[in-house]
């Protein structure tokens, strides 16, 4: 029978309790990583209406629908200083959002960018249709298939 010295012992304790605790730390880090969707990014389109150039980019994460939009301008810089939800339709397989929030991330005089954010009831399923319409002197239309 082969004697087992207590620090040896208490050395293979503690190798095997750290071993544990690293597999249980991945196992976590794991099941938390695959529980959370990633972020949907659909391609950007540029359109020029009234010498406007509008870039629109759709993020869809959970239940949240963002358009990043960047205005550029220099015949008309005074309409980067409207509030863009007022000019702005957004549908989902063509019915209306009712409730949509512009945020302005940066402005200079002749650029504009900014988000429209839309809390949505429930997750958008695959082959949804997202649409954008802007109304200036004349609308120009965005639209992405999820």
């Amino acid at each position: 029978m082969a004697r087992v010295n207590i620090k040896q012992f208490i050395f293979a304790c503690s190798c095997t309790l750290t071993v544990i605790c690293a597999l249980i730390y991945l196992i976590v880090i794991l099941v938390s990583t695959s529980s959370t969707p990633p972020l949907s990014l659909l391609d950007s389109h540029t359109k020029i209406v009234d010498k406007i150039k509008i870039t629109a980019t759709p993020h869809i994460k959970d239940k949240h629908l963002k358009i990043n939009l960047r205005f550029e301008t220099y015949e008309f810089p005074e309409i980067l200083k409207e509030d863009i939800k007022d000019y702005a339709i957004v549908k989902l397989s063509n019915l209306v959002v009712d409730k949509i929030n512009w945020i302005t991330d940066s402005e200079t005089k002749y650029v504009l960018e900014g988000s429209l954010d839309i809390e949505l009831n429930s997750f958008l399923s695959k082959s949804e249709t997202i649409d954008l319409e802007l109304f200036f002197s004349e609308s120009v239309s965005f639209n992405w298939t999820y």
